[in-house]
């Protein structure tokens, strides 16, 4: 079941990006959840012996990281429609 929990979240990813949607509502990324879910997917892919799941957490971290070595700043959200990151509070960091 964890596998495929897995799987379905290359639904969400962008077409060319290193980074999936966690609000499909609003087409955000929004990092706080999107960190939990890759811990998710790590644990799997270490534990399963996936390599794909453990590549997918690398390349999403890595985009993280370039945000943060460029903006010098962890923003909570980002919006994906306007490619742009949004200076919003979120209780859940």
């Amino acid at each position: 079941m964890a596998i495929d929990i897995c799987e379905k979240s290359y639904e969400y990813i962008k077409d060319g990006e290193n980074f999936f949607i966690t609000n499909k509502d609003q087409n955000y990324v929004e990092i706080h959840p999107l960190c939990y879910s890759l811990e998710g997917i790590f644990f799997i892919g270490i534990n399963c012996k996936i390599e794909k799941f453990k590549t997918l957490t690398f390349k999403i971290l890595d985009w993280v990281e370039n945000i943060y070595k460029k903006e010098t700043n962890i923003f909570e959200t980002f919006d994906v429609t306007n490619n742009q990151f949004l200076n919003v509070e979120r209780t859940d960091i």
